[in-house]
């Protein structure tokens, strides 16, 4: 199965889920979770921002002690850069025939 989750995520997603989903079933609840992450090495949080593409890795390159320092300065009082993430799911039940 070749499924292309970036187009799939564009056209069903927890903004749009509700409304789709009703179409097809009787009760729709969606249930939030509080997720995210800490990072706590700056250094490590730039390599993967360079491994996003080519171009982010040239620019990050080109300024690499710039970027740490920006990423350095975005640290909490507890040396924490919290990336939140906004996921949850879709509880639903049949609809009656």
């Amino acid at each position: 199965l070749d499924v292309d989750m970036n187009r799939v995520s564009r056209k069903f997603n927890l903004e749009n889920g509700y409304k789709i989903l009703s179409q097809y079933f009787k009760d729709v609840k969606l249930v939030r979770f509080q997720s995210g992450l800490k990072i706590t090495d700056t250094e490590h949080l730039a390599e993967y921002i360079m491994s996003l593409s080519e171009r982010i890795r040239i620019s990050v390159m080109n300024d690499y002690e710039g970027i740490i320092k920006y990423l350095n300065s975005k640290k909490n009082i507890d040396g924490v850069i919290n990336i939140s993430q906004d996921t949850g799911l879709f509880i639903c039940s049949v609809k009656e025939s």
